[in-house]
């Protein structure tokens, strides 16, 4: 049983909770102001609801709920696909121009933060003249 955010009971699990771990990236517009206009509430008050509340997903991992609200997971998303896809490995500034001509306007140190964060080498680190060290 789940208790929505008015205190109602429901055995209906939240649309967010459909999704499953492959669909995150898609989750990551930005849903808690429309969120906020369907419920009536403020988004202050929809941040400290979810603050410290967390989620299982059909696949067993369990997240928490601002990971719905992650503006940058479809960024990342996009720069595990770029570093999947290189033949030569791309610096940050390659990538960083490659994301702002499909429309994602991304400073370069943005883009070494997100790669950071993904435990992602850098250039030098990647590819086939870092397997040759």
């Amino acid at each position: 049983m789940i208790i929505d955010i008015h205190g109602h009971y429901t055995t209906e699990p939240p649309p967010l909770l459909a999704f499953r771990d492959k669909q995150l990236a898609g989750l990551a517009d930005p849903m808690r102001k429309p969120a906020t206009t369907e419920l009536g509430i403020s988004e202050s008050t929809v941040s400290r609801a979810l603050d410290g509340k967390f989620a299982q997903l059909p696949s067993g991992r369990v997240v928490s709920f601002e990971l719905f609200f992650d503006q940058s997971l479809p960024v990342k998303e996009r720069i595990r696909a770029l570093i999947a896809a290189e033949t030569d490995p791309l610096t940050d500034e390659q990538m960083a121009r490659l994301l702002t001509a499909e429309g994602t306007k991304i400073a370069r140190r943005t883009v070494t933060k997100y790669r950071e964060e993904m435990n992602v080498p850098p250039s030098t680190a990647r590819g086939p003249l870092a397997e040759a060290k």
